[in-house]
């Protein structure tokens, strides 16, 4: 699976540790070398100063430019080690102080998305970026049998940043232990950054009692399009959700998938349909079809495919299906 990565017009963020970085020993608040200090919250006409300053043909470095920037926009010293520290490519716009480890909030004005980002501080190692590819590349998904059934059907499914915007990024919490833990939100799209959003998955970061970084853990995925591949298993799903029909196709036969009856349009909305090719490069392999519905009111209703080859006509179809329905 791919990980999640952001265009930039900048320098790539280096996250997961940084050489000249103090590290954190045991819970002396002494020891710490970031704090409230470092976040610094320019005037509007900042971004408008640095394009203005920093995008003129004689600039060989726009990292060294931008923090140039912040100097003479009388950022804090700290501000400007931290902006440092992640690649001269963001600021720290916020500062929460948790115990042994703390979070910083950070803006990153010149993505072009994802313009914020969330960060654990003053642990080991010092400075953690939560979107961190290398992080993010050992987060197990496979472990929750509910990715296991979105990839069924959406086999080009990601992990994502979740919202980096708002002040609960990151959520403080305590392992059973007492040890620090931080709850992280991650979004399932489907294979891109402006793709469908397929679902969330909810992951911890733990920390030792001395601020070491022990790893992260997934703590369960939730699903925003239920997948369905059995015509025998009955759909059950509420009102304003979404779902998917997933059937077999290849059309290299020149077969496939048409609605024969879309149901009850007070219950049920076609919201796409999409084709997946296979894997395999190898002739004549098949994909997949995906009928994507929205759950519009409660009520019960059916819904019929065939799999025909359109150019034939008067000809029974090749195979049919029917998914009952039930919207509550």
């Amino acid at each position: 699976m791919r990980g999640i990565f952001l265009a930039l017009i900048v320098l790539p963020i280096f996250c997961l540790s940084c050489s000249s970085a103090h590290k954190q020993t045991g819970g002396d608040k002494n020891l710490k070398d970031i704090g409230s200090g470092a976040a610094w919250n320019p005037d509007s006409s900042f971004r408008e100063k640095v394009v203005e300053r920093c995008s003129s043909p004689g600039v060989q470095d726009f990292g060294e430019c931008f923090v140039s920037a912040m100097k003479d926009a009388k950022a804090p010293a700290e501000a400007v080690a931290f902006a440092g520290r992640i690649g001269n490519t963001g600021y720290v716009r916020g500062f929460r102080e948790t115990g042994v480890v703390d979070i910083a909030s950070v803006a990153y004005p010149f993505r072009a998305n994802e313009n914020n980002g969330c960060f654990l501080v003053n642990g080991d190692p010092p400075v953690i970026d939560i979107d961190d590819f290398a992080i993010t590349q050992k987060i197990d998904l496979t472990k929750d049998k509910r990715y296991e059934e979105i990839a069924s059907g959406f086999p080009k499914v990601e992990l994502w940043p979740g919202d980096r915007w708002g002040a609960d990024c990151i959520i403080p919490a305590t392992t059973r232990e007492g040890r620090q833990r931080f709850l992280v939100t991650y979004r399932l799209l489907n294979g891109c950054h402006a793709c469908e959003f397929l679902g969330s998955a909810r992951v911890a970061f733990d920390f030792d009692s001395t601020g070491k970084f022990l790893g992260t853990e997934l703590l369960g995925i939730e699903a925003a399009v239920r997948v369905f591949s059995d015509p025998e298993r009955p759909v059950d799903i509420a009102v304003g959700r979404k779902f998917a029909l997933v059937l077999q196709s290849n059309r290299t036969t020149g077969y496939r998938w048409e609605i024969s009856s879309a149901g009850d349009a007070a219950v049920v909305k076609l919201a796409g349909a999409e084709y997946m090719p296979p894997d395999t490069k190898l002739p004549g392999a098949g994909g997949k079809e995906v009928w994507t519905f929205e759950a519009a009111g409660k009520g019960r209703t059916e819904i019929s495919l065939r799999y025909v080859r359109p150019w034939e006509k008067d000809v029974p179809p090749a195979k049919s299906v029917t998914f009952k329905v039930k919207v509550e």
